[in-house]
């Protein structure tokens, strides 16, 4: 059995990078797993491990076990949102508002299924009660964000 923090709470953080937030919730006394991210060196990309490939089905599968065995009760989503980035206007991005999936290039269709895994692990923990935060560029109004995506506005319309 998973031992809990006094206050029941215990936190898994995704795309993760360094596991900062991570590291400030055990500083805080909560309870956490271990940081989900690709790379251990993920500013140099060096590193990478291929059991946190979370553009993997299997991979995928097994964080959606776990957020419906209540392993955890806080998913911290940084899923990374550099194909929804702004320079994307200059850099070939084909995103448009009316279509925020693109026609995607590589690059894009690696950033749609972050994202569209971290919304489904999103309304998953949402179903389960949990305390889900997730985290993006905030909209800009110039080029279209994760937000716009379909499974993310169907989240953002929820009450809960």
């Amino acid at each position: 059995m998973l031992f809990r923090s006094p206050s029941g709470l215990c936190m898994r953080e995704y795309f993760a990078g360094h596991g900062v937030i991570t590291e400030g919730w055990l500083r805080s006394g909560g309870t956490a797993l271990e940081p989900v991210e690709f790379y251990t060196d993920p500013h140099r990309r060096q590193g990478p491990r291929p059991e946190h490939d979370l553009s993997q089905p299997h991979v995928q599968a097994k964080y959606f076990q776990e957020v419906e065995a209540d392993d955890t009760n806080v998913e911290w989503l940084a899923c990374p949102c550099t194909t929804f980035c702004d320079w994307n206007l200059q850099n070939n991005g084909t995103r448009t508002f009316q279509n925020p999936m693109g026609a995607p290039n590589e690059k894009e269709d690696m950033g749609n299924k972050l994202a569209i895994f971290e919304a489904q692990l999103f309304e998953k923990a949402l179903d389960r009660g949990h305390f889900p935060i997730a985290e993006s560029s905030g909209r800009s109004g110039r080029y279209p964000k994760m937000w716009h995506l379909p499974c993310w506005q169907k989240i953002l319309q929820r009450s809960d």
